[in-house]
């Protein structure tokens, strides 16, 4: 009978193809040279890093995110006017001053077992020095129709910022932008749409044009107050009628609509008050108030 060879090898050699490769764990991170705690808390939020704090990393996933985090951090402050940062990237498990030697990509790059022995810590520290802001300059802001010359429309675009000369922070456009769509919507310009709506970012002149136009449409006007009580009417509907505060073909006012709706809640006859204009069922340019 033939002698048959030793398992042992190349049970050996199946253990060892099958031994996961050396780990890293970023413990930390750092996040250096910006003052404004908004611009660090969006760095450090955008970071692909910030969710895998602590996780086992292999050398080649711990480099992609090494690589990817300078993008990341560049993208978190452009929202904030800052479009040329200087990103720097660097990791390290020794004191800080011994960190300012090896670049992120440099020490990524290694595999060997002494970069990446198993459950070996590191910070990651990013550098940043955020570089001058993108300033408005080209400005073209308006309401064209009817609501241009509505004072409560008027009021939201003379608050519109950011203005000409005043950093680019794009939270502020947004939010001023809301405003003046609210301020149409409120007094009855309920088929305003946006003729321009841009924003263009000259990086080179660290210079913002922005364009934003209404076009405001008609202004449309109110309807019948229509109320349903449930589940059994407990008020005439005759003086829920006196409780309305326009007229129908009055011009739309939100403020108007308002009241009505502190006047039922102070009879206190019901639980629960909803009061909604309707304006995808107006008739005649009027617009229903359930």
């Amino acid at each position: 009978m033939p002698i048959r060879p030793p398992r042992l090898p190349l049970l050996f050699a199946c253990l060892c193809a099958a031994a996961p490769a050396w780990a890293v764990k970023v413990d930390r991170i750092e996040i250096e040279g910006l003052k404004d705690a908004a611009l660090r808390d969006n760095v450090r939020s955008a970071l692909s890093l910030n969710d895998e704090l602590g996780q086992d990393l292999r050398a080649r996933r711990l480099g992609y995110l090494l690589r990817v985090a300078d993008d990341e951090a560049r993208r978190a402050l452009e929202p904030f006017g800052y479009y040329a940062p200087t990103v720097e990237v660097l990791r390290s498990d020794r004191p800080a001053a011994d960190a300012d030697d090896a670049s992120a990509e440099d020490a990524s790059d290694g595999d060997t077992a002494a970069e990446n022995a198993p459950g070996r810590a590191i910070t990651v520290i990013l550098r940043i020095t955020p570089g001058l802001p993108v300033r408005v300059r080209g400005f073209d802001l308006g309401v064209d129709g009817p609501g241009g010359s509505d004072p409560t429309v008027a009021d939201a675009l003379q608050a519109f910022q950011p203005r000409p000369g005043q950093v680019l922070d794009h939270a502020l456009y947004e939010a001023s932008k809301a405003q003046v769509a609210g301020a149409l919507a409120r007094h009855g310009y309920f088929q305003a749409q946006l003729l321009q709506h841009r924003v263009e970012v000259t990086r080179a002149e660290h210079a913002a044009d922005i364009a934003l136009r209404w076009a405001s449409g008609a202004r449309l006007a109110f309807g019948q107050a229509q109320f349903t009580q449930q589940p059994q009417a407990v008020v005439w509907p005759r003086l829920l009628d006196k409780l309305v505060p326009w007229k129908p073909g009055a011009p739309y006012d939100e403020a108007q609509v308002d009241r009505l709706r502190q006047s039922l809640q102070a009879l206190d006859y019901f639980a629960l008050v909803d009061v909604q204009a309707d304006p995808a069922a107006a008739s005649d340019d009027r617009v229903p108030v359930q």
